[in-house]
């Protein structure tokens, strides 16, 4: 097994040096030299957790994302409707890499790497990072199809090739590793590539499956923090771009109603705050069908802790006054059961 050091206690308190930071839409040809660039490793046979290039080049993308703006971030650029204004970044860090055995036999044919990637916002302190596990071919997958669809934006990434041999050596791990974090950055970084249904499902189609199964098992609680970890990944790339999101709103939907299954009614307020203000700021989902169940649900979880409910009441009046039938509708857990959650959007 082999590993590129880091750990998740550390990532509040300093800069990854392995993070990849970008934080404006700029020139792809441009944005893919530099990256280029900064992709020329020389790894040492020594160490390669201290090679000095590869720092070097490190530190050349984080001078580039730095050199856009200095302004400081704070806890107000969440809430900002313009975030990027406010420099708000989201970084792709791969805090480790381990060596997966499947079957009993131990063949290669049996081994892959397992890639731990954590999502975090940048600067400021990072409360909800969110942390998916990807491997070799899911990274190719993507860039192929990426490439496929844009080839004049990736023809000329060098994306890392497969190996006969030497795919679990720490220097080709630690190299993959890098060439990754670009790719990902390189995609948050041009709007054509990172509203694509491929980037998405990239970062969080098969938890969103897996959370689907769950639910189908009853098993909402284990469910619900697969989802909370989705939406986590999802609000952030919202926050990113300065853009409403469908699949944002699902998720959150779904999240709310499996916490609510098993009563831990106070996070699920916690999160239908959000889901509300999310259909406030935008009549976009106001024929979605599950936006009256989400406000019934919202009306009892501020019922049973005493706060006021005036204006979601008055917000369901509205949609009865449009002809919808209040009293006949699903519940929110009744309608994602029987509904496909899974399906990406572009916004």
């Amino acid at each position: 097994m082999s590993a590129i050091p880091s750990t998740l206690s550390s990532i509040n308190s300093k800069e990854s040096s392995n993070s990849c930071l970008i934080d404006e839409d700029i020139n792809s040809d441009q944005l893919l030299t530099q990256f280029n660039n900064s992709l020329s490793l020389q790894l040492s046979d020594n160490d390669i957790n201290k090679s000095q290039t590869n720092k070097q080049n490190i530190r050349r993308s984080e001078e580039l994302a730095e050199s856009q703006s200095q302004t400081v971030w704070s806890d107000d650029t969440i809430g900002s409707p313009t975030p990027r204004r406010s420099q708000y970044r989201v970084t792709f860090e791969i805090i480790s890499a381990k060596t997966v055995n499947r079957g009993s036999n131990g063949s290669h044919r049996k081994k892959y790497v397992c890639y731990t990637i954590l999502v975090k916002r940048v600067p400021g302190l990072e409360t909800r990072p969110a942390v998916i596990d990807r491997r070799y071919s899911d990274f190719l997958q993507l860039y192929q199809s990426l490439k496929k669809r844009f080839p004049r934006l990736l023809t000329d990434f060098p994306f890392p090739k497969k190996t006969i041999v030497g795919n679990f050596t720490p220097e080709v791990i630690t190299e993959r590793s890098v060439a990754f974090q670009h790719l990902l950055a390189y995609c948050l970084s041009i709007r054509e590539l990172r509203t694509t249904p491929q980037f998405s499902q990239f970062l969080f189609y098969p938890e969103l499956k897996e959370a689907q199964r769950l639910l189908k098992a009853v098993q909402f609680e284990e469910a619900s923090n697969i989802l909370e970890n989705v939406f986590f990944i999802q609000e952030k790339l919202a926050q990113h771009s300065g853009e409403h999101s469908l699949q944002l709103f699902r998720t959150l939907c779904v999240l709310i109603a499996c916490l609510n299954a098993v009563d831990n009614t106070g996070e699920a307020q916690k999160f239908a705050e959000k889901a509300i203000e999310l259909i406030s700021s935008s009549n976009e989902f106001d024929n979605n069908e599950m936006v009256v169940p989400l406000i019934v649900l919202s009306i009892r979880l501020r019922w049973s802790t005493g706060e006021d409910k005036t204006a979601l009441e008055e917000k369901l009046q509205q949609f009865k006054q449009k002809g919808i039938n209040i009293e006949r509708q699903p519940t929110l857990l009744e309608l994602i059961l029987r509904k496909d959650f899974t399906i990406t959007a572009n916004n």
